[in-house]
């Protein structure tokens, strides 16, 4: 017992190192029959004990790793099941699941069947206003025969009163970027040659691709995740080609117009209250090809992974939303805006997720995690422990509906922060009192996947709850996580970067489409807006955020 208890109970968290797997274990089934009937006579030899030891390490090793391939298999399911976490939906499947298992546990009482009714129509769905056609162009149609003022045809006594115009829409469809060849007339004299052209309206200009059409290509490559061989191939057969090396000429122009305002955008985020940060990966094949020449030369880097950087910093109630690709991780890239913070701004509130990679190491902040991750600790592992899962998410159904109150009703920080503490707080105290119980009652064994839950939350509550104790906390890091969304459409889509530099084009303009897309401005619009003005725009970039 020596040698395997230890293993058996350690306790490993996540990250940890994972339970070591049993050796071989070689036995026929006549060794097995006679171990068998030494156990029962307790005739057992020293030999005899090391095999069982062996035996019940193994068994237990197995049951754990069921358990955790059970866990992922769980994950997988859940792509063609259910595809959200809101309580209400996980909530009712526990409850179906716990039924199922009480009825199958009783004699001749058929388990319940799921009619799946959705419960009629999602929100969102049915036909759009024309309002919602913010940029459509509006055609007044006059009456052919009638006019205001004039009798009325059918009673011939009363007058004709005018109403609010009919609406009838009809959508039409144009190519990303659409090709005009202008003709001037040219005329030569008979005698002396000349040639006279004639000339030709302002507004054709004297370049060949417009603003807009750097705009389009670029919102198109970093605001949708556009490839730019797709759109080449793409205008190619409407008929106006365009190139990969034009396109990448096109976006390279639009970046350049941008930069200034994203470099302010950069120093005024730094004076923010509030900064949301997180990474995902990303590909860059200058790193990579460096890192290969490295192997090759015996060397060791000191840093080889590549990540894109999401921050959200909350500046006086506005959002900033900023993209950072290269060596740094999320937490040197907060560092390095941070250090353009004014002195006497105080220490800024931040929210990311329990990576320490995620917190700067030079500036101070006051540091909260997100409650969604600890919540999806628990979320895993349902279908294992339905009983328990049931009462988390119950629990929390009741915070995440009290933060939703205080932003439907326009709480102010102060005020959020005195609902929770009076609605929140004694929730999230029975949650820790919980825990607690589950391992000192060893209720739960700490090494299974819920102990693994447990230990998640009760490891960072302090920070977890931090929303319970400062104002303006917010719960969850949701904003930054659908953020990066973008980033990872991009790496999905195009799977890396060429080069740092290119990385960076790639940065400014998903920070300038996505903030102006946040602030409910048209990011094509406001893309060909700073093309057309950008000897302005790099005067006073402030004036254009």
């Amino acid at each position: 017992l020596e040698k395997a208890v230890p293993d058996i109970g350690a306790q490993s968290g996540p990250g940890e190192a994972r339970m070591k797997g049993p050796g071989r274990i070689e036995l026929t089934p006549g060794e097995v029959n006679g171990l068998i009937e030494r156990v029962k006579g307790d005739d057992l030899s020293v030999e005899d004990r090391e095999r069982l030891v062996d035996l019940i390490y193994a068994l237990h090793w197995m049951n754990r790793s069921l358990e955790e391939k059970s866990l992922s298999i769980e994950r997988l399911r859940k792509i063609f099941g259910i595809q959200t976490e809101k309580a209400s939906h996980i909530l009712d499947v526990i409850e179906k699941e716990i039924e199922k298992d009480r009825r199958s546990e009783e004699k001749g009482s058929p388990a319940p069947v799921d009619s799946g009714d959705a419960g009629g129509k999602a929100p969102g769905h049915g036909r759009r206003s024309a309002e919602d056609y913010r940029t459509a162009k509006r055609v007044d149609h006059a009456h052919n025969t009638l006019k205001a003022g004039m009798r009325c045809p059918g009673c011939d006594r009363g007058k004709l009163c005018s109403l609010p115009p009919g609406k009838l829409l009809r959508i039409t469809s144009m190519p990303p970027l659409e090709a005009t060849v202008h003709r001037p007339e040219r005329l030569r004299c008979a005698t002396c040659g000349e040639v006279y052209a004639a000339e030709l309206p302002a507004e054709v200009g004297t370049e060949k691709y417009d603003a807009s059409a750097c705009a389009m290509v670029s919102t198109l490559r970093y605001g949708y995740g556009m490839p730019i061989n797709r759109l080449a191939h793409f205008q190619k057969s409407l008929g106006v080609p365009l190139g990969v090396g034009t396109q990448w000429e096109l976006i390279t122009r639009s970046a350049e117009a941008g930069r200034a305002v994203f470099e302010a955008l950069v120093q005024t985020a730094a004076q923010g209250e509030l900064f949301h940060n997180d990474d995902t990966p990303m590909k860059i094949l200058s790193l990579m090809g460096e890192h290969k020449r490295a192997r090759e030369n015996g060397e060791e880097l000191e840093r080889t992974g590549m990540f894109t950087t999401g921050i959200v910093a909350i500046v006086r109630g506005r959002k900033i939303l900023l993209f950072f690709s290269g060596r740094n991780h999320a937490g040197e890239n907060l560092d390095g805006i941070l250090a353009q913070r004014e002195e006497g701004q105080g220490i800024p509130l931040q929210m990311c997720d329990a990576l320490s990679r995620n917190e700067p190491a030079e500036a101070p902040t006051m540091v909260a995690n997100c409650l969604t991750h600890g919540r999806r600790a628990f979320y895993d592992v349902y279908s294992a422990f339905p009983e328990q899962v049931k009462y988390v998410i119950g629990l929390l159904k009741d915070v995440y509906h009290n933060d939703t109150i205080a932003h439907k009703e326009g709480m102010s920080a102060d005020e959020r922060l005195h609902l929770h503490q009076m609605k929140s707080a004694p929730r999230m105290d029975q949650l820790k009192d919980w825990m607690e119980a589950q391992i000192v009652e060893k209720k739960t064994e700490p090494n299974s996947s819920l102990g693994k839950a447990i230990h998640y939350m009760k490891s960072r509550w302090e920070k977890l709850t931090l929303f319970l104790r400062v104002p303006g906390v917010p719960l969850t890091n949701d904003v930054c996580e659908r953020l990066l969304k973008t980033a990872i459409r991009h790496r999905n889509n195009s799977l890396f970067y060429k080069t740092e530099s290119g990385a960076k084009v790639g940065d400014i303009l998903m920070s300038l489409i996505q903030t102006a897309t946040q602030a409910g401005v048209n990011p094509f619009l406001y893309l060909t807006a700073l093309q057309k003005h950008k000897p302005v725009v790099a005067q006073n970039p402030e004036r254009w955020f």
